[in-house]
């Protein structure tokens, strides 16, 4: 009976470690299809044809010093394409549900608040996660200046231009355990005809964006 008490023990010993074994391989191959930014402390699944690019980094900084990562996508259906991450800091602690009505849904970023109005916001729930999404207007003629003034400055580097005019701001906000003094916003700028696509691709993006620490 010892004999076979103790050969039970041992497979289920061996069933174990091969289940973590298989997990924590599984999480590392799951690591590595992610772009990770601050300090990898969170990121998203990498598209194919996607690419982090700190040259629009530093010109998208000069209208918002809160972002911290700009990636591009230039494939076939997303041609141009660019997504920001910002991020926002406060100096207590807030439950999400509060964060996004009273400081996004309620009141723009100052720095954009002049430029957009609200037109759209929500909260859906999929696959056990809870996903909260804005959408603002943007004054395409009262910005002009702004965005000439980035290609101008874009020109130098030799960046291209995104397709069309960016007429919507799409976002996606998270917070770590939806507790905390640090907001993560996911934005892409798209126009009225890419509205559907950009939305889409945006929406996978935020899907898939996880916490690593």
């Amino acid at each position: 009976m010892r004999n076979l008490h103790t050969t039970r023990i041992l497979s289920y010993t061996l069933i174990l470690c091969s289940f973590l074994f298989s997990c924590r391989h599984k999480e590392s191959a799951d690591y590595k299809n992610y772009i990770l930014f601050d300090n990898d402390r969170v990121g998203f699944v990498k598209l194919a044809g996607s690419y982090p690019d700190s040259n629009y980094l530093e010109i998208m900084k000069t209208v918002n010093q809160n972002i911290i990562f700009v990636f591009k996508l230039d494939s076939i259906k997303y041609p141009r394409q660019l997504i920001t991450v910002a991020k926002y800091i406060t100096d207590t602690i807030t439950p999400m549900e509060i964060a996004f009505i009273e400081e996004t849904v309620k009141y723009p970023p100052a720095h954009m608040s002049w430029k957009t109005r609200l037109a759209d916001f929500g909260v859906y729930d999929k696959n056990g996660r809870r996903y909260r999404y804005k959408v603002s207007f943007v004054n395409y003629e009262v910005v002009q200046q702004v965005l000439e003034e980035f290609y101008r400055k874009s020109d130098s580097l030799n960046l291209s231009k995104p397709e069309g005019k960016v007429q919507f701001k799409i976002m996606y906000y998270f917070m770590k355990n939806d507790l905390d003094s640090v907001m993560y916003e996911l934005t892409i700028g798209t126009d009225t005809a890419m509205f559907r696509r950009s939305d889409s691709l945006l929406t996978r993006v935020a899907e898939s964006f996880r916490f690593f620490k």
